[in-house]
């Protein structure tokens, strides 16, 4: 199931790349689109990168350890999923945030055709 793992791979790195943000706090103005004035806005956004830096690493661990894949897509998937309808739901959203959330769109896409994989077995690919 090479394509599993390469599906994996890249919804992991999606996830990952948001950790830059932990020791950068310029680099969650520029991905937010938001300028960050607040102590306290930017600590609980540092520690948003974090948590997906961990849910994009387990994700990756996963890939060698399949008995965790269950639990790391369903966790993913949760997350970015939550992200998209809050963003649905917003009456305000600026174009940085729209653009993670089409980000997360096509990584939805991308981790539900692996599940589809798995759930085939590979059968066809």
């Amino acid at each position: 199931m090479k394509i599993y793992n390469v599906l994996l791979l890249i919804v992991s790195v999606i996830n990952i790349l948001p950790i830059i943000g932990f020791f950068a706090s310029a680099q969650l103005s520029r991905s937010y689109g938001i300028y960050i004035d607040e102590p306290n806005i930017e600590l609980l956004l540092r520690h948003r990168a974090l948590l997906f830096g961990l849910l994009g690493g387990l994700l990756f661990y996963s890939i060698f350890q399949p008995a965790m894949q269950t639990v790391a897509t369903t966790l993913v998937m949760v997350s970015m999923l939550t992200f998209v309808a809050l963003v649905v739901l917003s009456s305000e959203t600026n174009s940085a945030l729209m653009k993670i959330a089409y980000i997360d769109l096509f990584a939805i896409g991308l981790l539900a055709f692996a599940i589809f994989v798995r759930v085939n077995k590979g059968s066809y690919w």
